[in-house]
């Protein structure tokens, strides 16, 4: 439903609800900082001043899903609605109370910035007791000292979510999506020169090694037959069978000045 209402955002330490909260605002660094922080429920009026809330559960404890509650003419449902915590000072909304049943889980810096404030085992909020001198005294002196120290409270605010700001965009920066770079797929007809040129490249470094091994088995076999004194008479080592010629190869008996060809005499 949508309906006309009107609220006191000045905080009146006689007829709001005053609530000591703890505010926690994550650093760039991963540090948290923490402080004292008074917040209050304002007062909301539909027609002819008629109040919505806030409303209290029967031991003076604030309510959270039914704070505010709203029947409309010609309908006999009940409504139940929501109006953002203000800080005292400033009267500002600054509702960060991340345990409310009214909290947003969109909000981009609900892991950044978070206000606790005590609650019964029903889930109320449990407000300042202004009959507590103590607990008056405590806030008289909170006051006071923000005077003393002139402190702008609109700043104050300002300054804890800037923070809370920055800490999100370090964290947002440092868990960045790593991207695989980009791949040029080369042509089909690219792809089928270079296998030709890799096979060909193959087949040329295969017959090198084959000429080069014929080579060194000459040697070993010219090196036997002169040990020998063979170098005269054999075609073959018993065994061992005609060594190919490598390419441009002279026979042995050539290579060593004479005497009979392959297939000649044996031993």
């Amino acid at each position: 439903k949508s309906v006309s209402i009107k609220e006191a955002t000045r905080f009146d330490i006689d007829q709001d609800v005053l609530l000591k909260g703890t505010v926690r605002v994550r650093l760039k660094d991963g540090r948290i900082a923490e402080d004292e922080i008074y917040l209050f429920e304002p007062r909301v009026y539909g027609a002819n001043n008629v109040p919505i809330g806030p409303k209290l559960s029967k031991d003076g404890k604030l309510l959270d899903k039914l704070g505010y509650l709203l029947k409309v003419p010609g309908d006999s449902a009940i409504y139940r609605g929501h109006a953002p915590l203000r800080e005292v000072f400033s009267g500002e909304r600054f509702d960060y109370v991340r345990d409310s049943f009214y909290a947003s889980e969109s909000d981009p810096l609900k892991e950044f910035i978070d206000i606790e404030i005590p609650k019964d085992k029903n889930g109320n909020y449990i407000p300042v007791d202004k009959s507590d001198v103590q607990a008056m005294e405590a806030f008289k002196k909170y006051a006071r000292e923000r005077e003393e120290y002139h402190i702008d409270q609109h700043q104050y605010l300002d300054d804890l979510l800037e923070a809370a700001k920055d800490a999100k965009e370090m964290y947002d920066y440092i868990n960045r999506p790593i991207y695989a770079s980009a791949v040029d797929i080369p042509d089909r007809a690219d792809i089928q020169r270079v296998q030709r040129a890799r096979a060909s490249r193959a087949k040329r470094e295969a017959q090198a090694r084959a000429y080069y091994g014929t080579i060194n088995r000459m040697n070993v076999l010219d090196t036997i037959m002169h040990e020998y004194n063979l170098d005269d008479h054999a075609g073959h080592l018993p065994g061992m069978g005609m060594m190919p010629l490598g390419p441009g190869m002279m026979p042995l008996s050539s290579m060593h000045g004479g005497g009979p060809a392959p297939g000649g005499r044996h031993l």
